[in-house]
C-alpha cells in the first residue's frame, strides 16, 4: 500500500513539473509584443491590463484574445471596446493614427497613476505614450509613469495610448498651451519652391531646412486643433505669405496652399486633406522659412 502511495505521489509531482514546462516553453516561443499597463488608485492595490499585438485579430473584439473585465473596483481602469471594458485588447498591428481608449472609474477620487508594467518583444521604432485629451498633453509612460488628480466620476473619453515613431525626439512632440494641440519644434528643410509639386519632394536622407528668426517664429504660429483637420496659421504681423506645403514623414508633398498672397489675414484656417499621422507644414514668406511638426 505505501509503494502504491508512494509511486502515485510520483506520477503526480512529474505531471506538475511536466505541466510547469510546457508552460514556460509556450511563453519562449510567444513572441508577440505585449504591453502590460499598471494602474493605481487609492481604492485599488494595482490593476494591469494588456496590449497584445497579434497578427490574427483586428480593431474590433476578437473571440479567444480579448478578454473583458468581470469585476470592476470602486477605483479602476480598463481598455474600452465598442462601449465594452476590457482587461486584454488584441490588435494587429500598430500605427501612429491608432488610438486605444482607456476607461477610468474613481468613486471618491484622488492621485491615480499609470505606467508600464512590463514590455516583452518591444516593437522597433516606437515608445508608448500616455494621451490626457483634456490637458491636451502626451507622456511617455515607458520612462516615467503619468500621475493626475482626478474628481470622482468615470472617464470614458479622456484617455488613450499612443504609439509614435522613436524617430522624433521628445522636443518634436510638444504641446501648444494656447491651442492644446501636439506641435513639434522647428525643423531644418531644403526647399525647391519653383516648378510643379514633384518639385517639393524631399529625399529621405535630406533634412528640411529653414530659415527663421525669432521674429517670425513668435509673430506666424501654425497648429492644428485636436481632433480637428483644419490648419490654423496665426499671422499677427500680417506676414506677407507666398505658400504653405504639408510633408508627409517622408518628405512628400502631401498637400499645398499656393497662391496665397491675399491670405494675409491675421488669422487663417485651411482644410487639410490627410489621413491621421505625422506630417510638417512649411510656410514660406516674405521674411523668410518656418516650418513646424504636427500631428493630425
Amino acid at each position: 500500500m505505501k509503494k502504491s502511495l508512494t509511486l502515485i505521489v510520483l506520477c503526480c509531482c512529474f505531471s506538475v513539473v511536466t505541466f510547469s514546462s510546457n508552460i514556460t516553453t509556450i511563453n519562449q516561443d510567444d513572441l508577440r509584443p505585449k504591453f502590460r499597463i499598471g494602474f493605481n488608485a487609492p481604492e485599488i492595490d494595482h490593476r494591469q491590463i494588456l496590449l497584445t499585438i497579434d497578427e490574427n485579430t483586428c480593431d474590433g473584439f476578437d473571440w479567444g484574445y480579448d478578454a473583458e473585465i468581470f469585476q470592476i473596483f470602486n477605483d479602476d481602469m480598463y481598455w474600452l471596446l465598442d462601449n465594452t471594458k476590457y482587461v486584454i485588447q488584441a490588435t494587429n498591428c500598430l500605427a501612429e493614427e491608432k488610438e486605444f481608449a482607456l476607461g477610468i472609474r474613481t468613486v471618491n477620487g484622488g492621485l491615480i497613476t499609470i505606467g508600464i508594467d512590463q514590455i516583452e518583444n518591444p516593437i522597433e521604432g516606437y515608445t508608448l505614450y500616455l494621451k490626457d485629451k483634456v490637458l491636451n498633453e502626451i507622456y511617455n509612460i515607458e520612462e516615467e509613469a503619468y500621475q493626475v488628480a482626478l474628481e470622482a466620476g468615470e472617464y470614458h473619453s479622456r484617455f488613450v495610448i499612443i504609439f509614435i515613431s522613436t524617430d522624433l525626439d521628445e522636443d518634436d512632440i510638444l504641446v501648444d498651451t494656447n491651442t492644446g494641440n501636439l506641435i513639434g519644434t522647428d525643423t531644418n528643410y531644403s526647399e525647391n519652391t519653383k516648378g510643379n509639386e514633384n518639385d517639393y519632394y524631399v529625399n529621405d536622407n535630406e533634412l528640411l531646412e529653414i530659415n527663421n528668426g525669432s521674429d517670425l517664429k513668435s509673430n506666424l504660429i501654425m497648429y492644428v486643433a485636436n481632433g480637428y483637420k483644419t490648419l490654423t496659421v496665426k499671422n499677427t504681423k500680417q506676414i506677407k505669405i507666398n505658400n504653405l506645403i504639408l510633408y508627409n514623414r517622408l518628405g512628400q508633398i502631401t498637400q499645398v496652399w499656393d497662391n496665397v498672397n491675399y491670405l494675409n489675414n491675421e488669422q487663417l484656417n485651411l482644410q487639410i486633406n490627410a489621413k491621421k499621422g505625422v506630417y510638417i507644414i512649411q510656410a514660406t514668406t516674405e521674411k523668410g522659412n518656418i516650418s513646424k511638426r504636427i500631428l493630425l
